[in-house]
């Protein structure tokens, strides 16, 4: 019976891998580049091995510093941590610093793998499809113009609870904070820890770089 064990794994785990390559430039000189795969550094790892690594992810949306548009990417629901089910044990006592994977967690020196229970493995499993679904939501709301949202559209898009992070312009610049209402067309109220204090600031909508 196969059993899930978990691995420790990079920050850029989730990030498109790159390749490597030559071009050739004018009088035989050769220039040393590379490029984004369209497929992540772990991605890889997994196929190259012929296993299924399970990283727990979810989709965020963050404006881009330079473009200001709104974008989305992938990132891990559980930093650092991943899991996988080979057909034995030994099927990956080799997989420590491969690109994407930093280790497999055990006990402690000399001692088995950590085996995941696969009741646990399930929560995570539907954990991630409810957030999931909840990003699907989001992204329809997204598709509105904010601009020309009312202040009823824009409680959707932040809902109490929600996870923001704060951009430049604002004092609390590249904190997080947590939505608790909308008070108006174009701001929110919101609680950030501020020198291990608990502090409520109105945030402008343009000063809101990431939602979770």
């Amino acid at each position: 019976m196969k059993h899930w064990y978990a691995l420790q794994i990079t920050s850029d785990a989730l990030q498109p891998a790159r390749q490597r390559y030559v071009e050739a430039g004018p009088q035989g000189r050769r220039t040393f580049k590379s490029r984004d795969l369209s497929i992540s550094v772990i991605d890889q790892t997994s196929d190259r091995l012929g296993l299924d690594i399970y990283v727990p992810s979810e989709t965020i949306t963050f404006i881009h510093r330079r473009t200001k548009k709104r974008m989305t990417k992938e990132v891990q629901l559980l930093p650092g941590y991943a899991f996988i089910k080979p057909e034995s044990v030994t099927d990956y006592q080799n997989l420590n610093h491969l690109p994407g994977i930093s280790g497999i967690m055990t006990g402690g020196p000399g001692k088995p793998p950590t085996c995941v229970p696969d009741t646990e493995v399930q929560k995570l499993f539907e954990a991630e499809a409810k957030i999931h679904q909840e990003y699907l939501k989001l992204r329809e709301i997204l598709a509105w113009d904010e601009e020309k949202m009312t202040k009823k559209q824009l409680a959707q898009l932040y809902k109490p609870g929600t996870r923001i992070t704060i951009r430049a312009g604002h004092p609390l610049a590249g904190m997080e904070a947590v939505v608790e209402a909308v008070t108006g067309r174009k701001e929110v109220k919101a609680v950030a820890e501020y020198l291990g204090k608990q502090i409520n600031t109105n945030i402008r909508i343009d000063q809101i770089e990431e939602i979770r």
